[in-house]
Formats: structure tokens, C-alpha cells, sequence
């Protein structure tokens, strides 16, 4: 019997996703080997590795009870994640990375009923240094770090 639905739930849209994607990847593109990886090897090993995971969230679903309801579905922070990346869609081609990511963050954060100004802004700056360095740094992608509108 499935002790915590919102873990099964979970876990087997995890599942799905990868499937799709490591199939997805498995037949329109050339895997090629391990030693000279084709362009659908990198989505066809995220596609595994997600559905792993999705098997691993899905196993303790069957071992605990849930500690909220599966009824109670929390709307109104569902709308502050939507709206933190609808906020960043709008914001990263206008401000840049930087204020992409705090406003990001910060709209984000309000769907937690615990919101404590120091822990956003030091999120804030860890997320968006680390943000810089993969993206900018570390992938060399020409994202500005910030677009002054002046």
C-alpha cells in the first residue's frame, strides 16, 4: 500500500520525464560510443539519471506516512514560484543575471511562511556568484552580468 502519495506522485513524473527524454534522445539522435559520445548521449544519460532518481524518491513513498495531507495543495506558493520565473524570463534580457537571479530568489522565497530577509540576500549572492561562474565563467556563455539600462 502507498503510505505517502505525494512521493509516488512525484516520483513517477520523475520517471516519466526521464523515460521521455532518455527515449526521446534514444531515437532521434546518434549515441555514438563512450569513447567518441554522440550529441544524444549527454540527454539520453540525464534521462536515465532522472528516472533513477525518480525511482529513488518513489521507494521510501511505500515505507512512511506523509506529514501533510496529500489534499491540502499549497496554491498560493505554487503561484510565487510561477510568478519568480515568469519574473526572470522578464527581467534577465532587461537587467541581466544578476538582478534575474535576485529577483528571482526573492519572489521565490515569499512562498515560504518562514521568510527572513538575511537568508534571501545570502542565498541571493551565493546563487547568483555561483550562477556567474558556471555560466559565465565555466561555459563561457555571453550572458551579461548586469545590463544598465543607461
Amino acid at each position: 500500500m502507498i503510505a505517502d502519495k505525494r512521493d509516488f506522485i512525484s516520483g513517477l513524473l520523475l520517471i516519466g520525464a526521464g523515460a521521455g527524454v532518455a527515449l526521446y534522445a534514444y531515437m532521434n539522435y546518434s549515441l555514438g560510443t563512450v569513447q567518441r559520445m554522440g550529441p544524444g548521449m549527454f540527454p539520453f544519460g540525464s534521462g536515465l539519471v532522472l528516472a533513477f532518481f525518480g525511482v529513488l524518491v518513489i521507494i521510501p513513498a511505500f515505507l512512511r506516512k506523509s506529514e501533510e495531507e496529500a489534499d491540502s495543495v499549497p496554491v498560493v506558493a505554487m503561484l510565487w514560484i510561477l510568478l519568480s520565473v515568469v519574473a526572470f524570463a522578464l527581467t534577465i534580457p532587461v537587467a541581466g543575471l544578476a538582478p534575474a537571479v535576485a529577483v528571482t530568489i526573492v519572489i521565490s522565497s515569499l512562498a515560504d511562511r518562514s521568510f527572513h530577509i538575511l537568508r534571501v540576500a545570502i542565498l541571493t549572492v551565493g546563487v547568483a556568484t555561483l550562477t556567474y561562474l558556471i555560466f559565465v565563467v565555466g561555459l563561457n556563455l555571453p550572458i551579461a552580468l548586469f545590463r544598465w539600462p543607461l
